[in-house]
């Protein structure tokens, strides 16, 4: 599954309720029944409270290694789309001939023996074979950073990592697992890079 940034991330991060680089970034994993509206939510405080027996949701999370915002412009985006292949709701391609845009998994499915024709249009959509692109912009943002661990838990049907400026409590993305995650053993380990964690902006 993908990751989204939340709704209002970037008129928070505009109106300097989110730094990334000054205040880090911690992130959570949260069940999901606690996880927020994505379109709605702000702060950590929208996030439901805790129930786990091991790491406390409700403290944050833990801090993730040298964060940092990455743009990356259309043209060197590194996934090229290719044909017949499936892809998820949230990854995000360039044409194998750049065009100066990006195209987002809608509706997921497989793509189609050839490459259909990539729109120009901001919000524009395209079907490729059962997959559905949408132009998302000329360049994306990615968070980046170093491996985040939680170390010594049990902790049972966990499917968000929520991703937050720590010292303003605003949110700024959220990773969908896909399913209940089950944690039995003395840690768990994610990386932000491993994750996809993107969003696109118009250059």
């Amino acid at each position: 599954m993908g990751a989204e940034l939340y709704y209002n991330a970037l008129k928070n991060a505009f109106n300097g309720h989110i730094n990334v680089g000054t205040n880090g970034v911690t992130a959570a994993l949260v069940k999901s029944t606690h996880a927020a509206a994505i379109a709605t939510a702000n702060t950590w405080s929208d996030i439901s409270a805790d129930e786990s027996s091991g790491t406390n949701y409700s403290a944050g999370g833990v801090s993730v290694p040298t964060p940092a915002l990455t743009v990356t412009v259309a043209n060197s985006w590194s996934t090229v789309a290719a044909t017949t292949t499936a892809y998820a709701v949230g990854d995000v391609v360039r044409p194998a001939v750049g065009n100066g845009f990006l195209y987002r998994c809608e509706a997921a499915g497989t793509s189609g023996a050839s490459a259909p024709t990539w729109p120009t249009v901001l919000g524009a959509t395209v079907t490729d074979g059962t997959v559905t692109w949408t132009c998302i912009g000329k360049a994306i943002v990615q968070l980046t950073g170093g491996a985040f661990t939680y170390s010594n838990v049990s902790i049972t049907d966990y499917e968000f990592i929520e991703f937050r400026d720590p010292t303003t409590g605003y949110l700024i993305a959220e990773h969908d697992l896909g399913s209940a995650q089950n944690v039995t053993a003395s840690n768990v380990t994610y990386t932000p890079d491993a994750l996809g964690i993107a969003w696109h902006f118009i250059a």
